[in-house]
């Protein structure tokens, strides 16, 4: 009797002892789909290796994240002192004789902002009465604070009570007029009047001239 060659087993096919019962367009494909098995294994334990976890992946603020706010708030202090600089040496330089004027302003606070609130006091007494028929009075008072707001198109801002000027903690006025005790003085006592602040947080000096 003539054996008969089971498709994929037969001597011509290279996985036929494997007994898979492939043919030769599918036993092709298996080398490949080997490759792709032994690539996906090594970056499984590649991630274990660095532990990488895409799910539990902790998310790390940006740099410099936290300083953001004190960056604004020092340009804003920094675009203030310019602002009073400015406004002083345009005032200063129309007295008689003080010639040109240069103005350095140095803040240590900018404007402080109150807004309106809306404060409700609840107050509550209890009375027990004890066996002794005493009696045991209690009070009990809470307060809370609500800010107010007012809308502005589709958003909302709190209504500013009172905002106070930024606190000035010196001034530098070097003025070429200032050579004169008398303009120097003149200098000085409108600098105060303008800024409100006491003489010894200004410091006025002649300029060289050159």
């Amino acid at each position: 009797m003539g054996g008969q060659n089971t498709p994929g087993r037969g001597p011509g096919n290279p996985l036929g002892w494997l007994g898979l019962g492939l043919s030769k367009e599918q036993a092709k494909l298996v080398p490949l789909i080997a490759v792709l098995l032994f690539i996906g294994i090594l970056m499984l334990q590649s991630g274990e290796l660095f532990g990488v976890d895409a799910g539990n992946t902790p998310v790390d603020p940006a740099p410099g994240a936290s300083l953001v706010s004190a960056v604004r708030e020092e340009d804003e202090l920094t675009r203030l002192e310019r602002q009073k600089a400015a406004e002083l040496e345009s005032m200063l330089g129309q007295i008689e004789g003080a010639g040109r004027v240069r103005v350095m302003v140095t803040l240590a606070a900018g404007p402080a902002i109150q807004v309106v609130k809306n404060t409700t006091v609840d107050q509550s007494t209890t009375t027990e009465e004890a066996a002794d028929s005493s009696t045991r009075r209690t009070e009990s008072i809470n307060t809370r604070e609500d800010h107010v707001f007012t809308r502005n198109g589709s958003a909302e801002q709190p209504v500013i009570a009172q905002t106070s000027a930024p606190e000035i903690a010196g001034v530098l006025i070097v003025a070429e007029g200032a050579k004169d005790v008398r303009i120097r003085a003149r200098l000085l006592d409108a600098a105060m009047v303008a800024l409100k602040i006491p003489a010894n947080r200004i410091q006025v000096v002649p300029a060289d001239g050159r």
